[in-house]
């Protein structure tokens, strides 16, 4: 799941990721990640992405934030295009 500014996974997921920044942007870390959620959390809001998005999709080698990160995308341009729509843009 990602809704336009957050990514959402869950405690691998979240281990996934930090392990990504850690490599590639540590000072990030403290910055977008959420604390690391409970085994029992299921999915939860891991990492605020609206500031890295566009790097993340240019450099996350993780399948799963590839994945939620088109899924967003394509609520942005479906809301971008209802917008449009409704105000004549189109």
């Amino acid at each position: 799941m990602a809704a336009c500014d957050n990514l959402y996974g869950n405690r691998k997921e979240w281990n996934e990721l930090h392990a990504f920044l850690f490599q590639t942007h540590p000072e990030w870390i403290e910055k977008y990640m959420k604390k690391q959620p409970d085994e029992s959390d299921g999915e939860v809001r891991i990492c605020y992405i609206a500031d890295i998005q566009k790097w993340l999709i240019e450099n996350c080698p993780l399948e799963w934030v590839q994945e939620r990160l088109n899924e967003n995308f394509d609520i942005q341009r479906m809301i971008l295009g209802k917008a449009h729509h409704e105000n004549g843009m189109d």
